[in-house]
C-alpha cells in the first residue's frame, strides 16, 4: 500500500549500556591486605553481613589514602554482595541492582586472569562463607577447575555444621538461621552433582544435609524441614516413604502458634512422596489437611477479598482429589459471599487533578476556532504516548514506589471475582509484558482523565457550544479515510457524530464494536486474510486477539507501532481496559460510558481516522465540504 494510507511511524528510541572496567588485583596483592582474615572473628554468614564488613574496611582504607588495599577489599565486597539464587538453576548469580544500562557486579565481570589470581586466595581465607563464595565464583567462571569445586563445597559443608553447632549466627532464633543457611547446602549439591556426574555425592556433604533434616525435624523447622527433605529426597540422601511419613508428623505437632502457610506446603510435598510410593490413601490424607491449612489461612488475612483467594485455592486444589462434591460445594457458596462481601469493602478515593486553568485554557482557545480548524484539532488535541514512553513511566514507577511495582495484583470485576493477575516487577529489569501492562493499565487511567479534563471535553464543549454539529460534518471526514470499510462508514459517522454532541451513551455502544471491522479492513486492503480456517472446511473471521498475535507487523505498517500498542491496550488485553471484551458481554453500564476510559476510547478512535485524512484531502475535499454545511445543524 502506498504512503498516502499509512500514519506517520515512530522514530524508535535507543537504550545504551556502560560496562565496568576492573583493574587487575594479583593474589600476592590481596593477601597483602589481609582480605583473607578480615572476617576471621566474624560470627555472620550472610552474604550481605560480611559484604558489609569489608566496605566499612575500604571505607576506612580510602580515607587513609591506600588505594590499593581500597581496591581489595572493595572486591571482595562487591563479589559477597553478588545476588545469590541457586533455586534458579539456569542463572544462580544476578547483580544486586541494575538501573538502566549499570549494574553490579556479577562473577563474569572478572572472568579469566582475575578469577585466577582469586582462586590463589581461596586456601587462605580463614571465614568458611567467605572461602565458599570466593571458591564458587572461581568454579562458576572455569567449570573444569575441580579443585575450586571441592574447596566450595567443603566451605559450604563447615558453614552449615557450624551454624548447626552455633558457632555461626545471624538471628536470635535458630529457625531463621536454619532457613538463611539452607541455600548454601542446596548450592553445595548442584556443584558436587556438576563435577561428580552419576558417582557417589561426598560422605560430608551428605551427612550435613541429614543433620540439617534432623535439627529441622528437631526444632519444627517447617520451611527448613521442607526444603531439606526435598533436597534430600532428590539427590536420593534421604528415603521418600519414611520422609513423608516424617513430614507428616512434622506438620501436624503442636507448635501453639498456627503456622497455615508454612505447614501446607509440608503436607504437599508428604502427598507427592506417598503417590510415587504408591499409597493412595495417605496421599489423599495429605492432600485434604493441606486443603484444611488453606483455609485455615482465612483468619490470618484482613478483609474479605485475601479470604476469598484462600477458598478459591482450596476450591482448586479440591478438585485434583476425588469424592469431594460436597466441600467443593460448600466453598464456592462461600466464595460467592465473600466476592460479593469485596466489594463492599472497596472505597472510592476523589482527588483534585488540578486542571482547572486548562480547561479554560482549552476552552477559550477552541472558541477562536472557525468549525473546520476546530473539529481537526480537537481530533488532536491531546498526544498519545508510544509504547517506549509508557514501558519508561512503569520502570520510572519502580523508584517512585518500589514496594507497589514489586508486588503481585490481582484484578477483579465489579462482582469481586478475579479476572487477571499480574506478576511484580523483576529485581534485574527483565520485566514481563504482563508486569508492564499492569503498570500501564494503573498509570495511563489518571493520563487519560487528566487528558480529558483539560483538554478533550473543553474543547469538544466549545465547539458545541458555538456550533449544532450534525452528520453531514462528520460524513466527510470518514468519506475520505482509509480506516473505515464502505459498508461502515455511514455507522462510524453517526457514532462519531453522538462523541461531539457529547452523547457518550450512542457514542460508545457504536463506536468500539468497529475496531475490529476497521482493522479487518485494512489487512483485506494489503491482501492478507485474517480468518481462521477449521479441520471441518468452515471459515470463522480471527478476532481483535488473533489479528494482534497473527498479523501485528502488517498493522504496524499502516497504523504505526504506537497505534497497534494504543489499540491492543485499549481494546483488547486482559490486563487494561479491555473495552471490546467488556462490551461484546455486556459489562459497560450507562454510567460506565462516561467513564475516562470509555471516552478516551472513542475520541482516539476519531483521532485515527482524523489523521488517516492527508493533509491536502482535507484542505481541498473534507474541509470545504464542512465549511459549506456548517450552518445547516
Amino acid at each position: 500500500m502506498d504512503n498516502a494510507n499509512t500514519l506517520n511511524p515512530d522514530e524508535p528510541d535507543t537504550l545504551e549500556t556502560s560496562a565496568t572496567t576492573l583493574k587487575l588485583l594479583t593474589a600476592e596483592a590481596l593477601l597483602s591486605h589481609e582480605v583473607h582474615i578480615l572476617a576471621s572473628n566474624s560470627n555472620a554468614f550472610h552474604w550481605h553481613s560480611l559484604a558489609t564488613l569489608y566496605t566499612t574496611e575500604a571505607q576506612s582504607a580510602i580515607t587513609e589514602g591506600q588505594e590499593e588495599k581500597a581496591k581489595s577489599l572493595s572486591l571482595f565486597a562487591q563479589l559477597l554482595n553478588i545476588h545469590f539464587k541457586p533455586a534458579d538453576r539456569a542463572n544462580v548469580w544476578g547483580p544486586m541492582y541494575q538501573t538502566g544500562g549499570r549494574r553490579s557486579i556479577i562473577p563474569s565481570d572478572i572472568k579469566g586472569a582475575q578469577t585466577d589470581e582469586l582462586l590463589k586466595t581461596v586456601e587462605h581465607i580463614a571465614h568458611p562463607a567467605v572461602r565458599a563464595r570466593m571458591a564458587d565464583v572461581a568454579w562458576t567462571n572455569n567449570k573444569r577447575n575441580v579443585v575450586a569445586a571441592n574447596q566450595a563445597i567443603a566451605a559450604y559443608v563447615e558453614c552449615v555444621t557450624k551454624v548447626l553447632n552455633g558457632e555461626l549466627k545471624e538471628y536470635s532464633d535458630e529457625t531463621g538461621d536454619l532457613v538463611s543457611i539452607c541455600d548454601h547446602l542446596v548450592r553445595a549439591f548442584q556443584i558436587a552433582r556438576a563435577i561428580s556426574g552419576k558417582k557417589l555425592l561426598p560422605d560430608p556433604l551428605q551427612q550435613a544435609l541429614k543433620d540439617y533434616y534432623a535439627r529441622a525435624k528437631e526444632r519444627t523447622a517447617f520451611v527448613a524441614c521442607r526444603r531439606s527433605a526435598e533436597l534430600g529426597c532428590g539427590y536420593e540422601v534421604l528415603d521418600g516413604v519414611q520422609v513423608a511419613a516424617e513430614l507428616e508428623a512434622v506438620a501436624s505437632a503442636d507448635v501453639g502458634k498456627p503456622y497455615p502457610y508454612a505447614i501446607q506446603p509440608l503436607y504437599e510435598y508428604a502427598a507427592s512422596l506417598y503417590r510415587k510410593a504408591g499409597n493412595a490413601e495417605a496421599e489423599r490424607r495429605c492432600l485434604l489437611a493441606a486443603v484444611d491449612q488453606m483455609l485455615a489461612m482465612r483468619s490470618q488475612v484482613s478483609g474479605a477479598a485475601a479470604e476469598a483467594t484462600w477458598v478459591k485455592d482450596a476450591i482448586l486444589a479440591l478438585r485434583r482429589i476425588p469424592n469431594t462434591g460436597d466441600k467443593k460445594a460448600e466453598l464456592e457458596k462461600e466464595l460467592a459471599r465473600l466476592q460479593v462481601a469485596s466489594t463492599e469493602q472497596m472505597a472510592m478515593h476523589s482527588i483534585d487533578l488540578g486542571i482547572k486553568g486548562e480547561w479554560e485554557a482549552t476552552y477559550e482557545q477552541f472558541c477562536q476556532y472557525d468549525l473546520v480548524t476546530g473539529i481537526r484539532n480537537f481530533a488532536l488535541v491531546d498526544h498519545v504516548p508510544t509504547e517506549e514512553e509508557l514501558k519508561q513511566e512503569a520502570r520510572d514507577q519502580i523508584t517512585n514506589s518500589p514496594l507497589l511495582a514489586t508486588m503481585n495484583i490481582a484484578y477483579t470485576d465489579a462482582n469481586g471475582k478475579v479476572t487477571a493477575k499480574a506478576p511484580g516487577a523483576d529485581p534485574y529489569g527483565n520485566h514481563s509484558e504482563a508486569w508492564y501492562d499492569s503498570s500501564i493499565s494503573r498509570s495511563e487511567p489518571l493520563r487519560r482523565q487528566v487528558a480529558l479534563g483539560s483538554a478533550i471535553e473543553p474543547a469538544r464543549r466549545a465547539l458545541t457550544t458555538r456550533f449544532s454539529i450534525g452528520e453531514e460534518h462528520i460524513a466527510p471526514i470518514v468519506d475520505c479515510s482509509f480506516l473505515v470499510p464502505i459498508y461502515q462508514k455511514p455507522v462510524v459517522t453517526i457514532g462519531f457524530t453522538r462523541l461531539l454532541q457529547g452523547d457518550y451513551i450512542s457514542a460508545t455502544y457504536i463506536l468500539i464494536p468497529q475496531v475490529e471491522a476497521m482493522l479487518r479492513h485494512i489487512l483485506q486492503a494489503r491482501g492478507f486474510d485474517p480468518a481462521k480456517r477449521r479441520d471441518d472446511g468452515t471459515e470463522e473471521d480471527k478476532g481483535l486477539g488473533g489479528m494482534f498475535a497473527n498479523f501485528r507487523t502488517e498493522l504496524q505498517q499502516t497504523l504505526t507501532p504506537t497505534v497497534v500498542y494504543y489499540l491492543e491496550h485499549l481494546f483488547d488485553k486482559d490486563i487494561g481496559p479491555g473495552l471490546r471484551h467488556q462490551l461484546a458481554h455486556g459489562k459497560i453500564a450507562a454510567g460506565g460510558c462516561f467513564d475516562s476510559d470509555v471516552v478516551y476510547a472513542c475520541w482516539f478512535l476519531f483521532h485515527l481516522v482524523v489523521r488517516s485524512v492527508q493533509q491536502q484531502m482535507w484542505d481541498t475535499v473534507v474541509g470545504p465540504a464542512i465549511a459549506e454545511n456548517e450552518g445547516t445543524s
